[in-house]
């Protein structure tokens, strides 16, 4: 599921399992661009107060419970 909710450069960077220099490449790749960095921790922030808040959360599947009793 981490690639549904990973885009890649935007909110992580995304690497192939067990791909380990890729995984090697992309950690100093962060640990060397500081604008890459705080891209992808205020983009990943953002996505996760918007998209996995808990009132967001539960307002969802109130809509949905609404909706099933509705049918």
């Amino acid at each position: 599921g981490i690639p549904e909710i990973v885009e890649d450069r935007q909110t992580g960077l995304l690497v192939k399992p067990k791909d380990v220099k890729a995984l090697k490449d992309s950690i100093i790749h962060l640990i060397q661009d500081q604008t890459l960095r705080r891209l992808i921790a205020s983009n990943g922030r953002r996505l996760v107060e918007s998209e996995y808040d808990w009132g967001e959360i539960a307002g969802r599947y109130l809509l949905l419970y609404n909706e099933l009793l509705e049918a």
